[in-house]
């Protein structure tokens, strides 16, 4: 178990928080399409024999390709609105929905339509179509409260 517990302080340290937040962003984008796809067969909705391999490892690209910007965008914003008051937390959740949400949804949309294999103006599109329900359901997270 030290073994262990070292080397989850030493991947969440500063000297290597960029690489275990790049990694986990594709873990996690990796995670939730498996997820996704277990509960569309289980409801029925899956049309395909078996598991997607390809369309979650196009995810975990695109999870791989947005954990820099997220890192750097979070930490550039502790770094610009230090501390944990209510204005403060204010603050940085209207950064996060009026810039990172957008920048993030586009990327997202543009990466994994152009990994399937769509032109740019069929990712566009798509993210145009269904932009407005993904930001409505971010915005959803940040009245349910904190989530620390």
């Amino acid at each position: 178990m030290n073994l262990l517990n070292r080397a989850w302080k030493k991947m969440f340290s500063r000297k290597y928080l960029f690489v275990t937040n790049t990694i986990s962003s594709g873990v996690l984008l990796g995670a939730g399409d498996g997820i996704q796809q277990g509960i569309d067969f289980a409801r029925g909705k899956n049309h395909t024999v078996s598991y997607d391999w390809r369309r979650t490892g196009r995810l975990f690209i695109v999870g791989l390709i947005e954990g820099p910007p997220h890192h750097i965008f979070y930490g550039v914003m502790d770094k610009v609105l230090p501390g944990k008051s209510t204005r403060i937390v204010v603050k940085k959740i209207l950064a996060d929905q009026i810039i990172a949400a957008p920048f993030f949804a586009i990327t997202f949309f543009m990466g994994a339509g152009l990994l399937e294999g769509k032109t740019s103006k069929e990712a566009w599109d798509e993210f145009k179509r269904k932009f407005p329900a993904v930001y409505a359901g971010d915005l959803c997270d940040y009245s349910l409260g904190p989530s620390e």
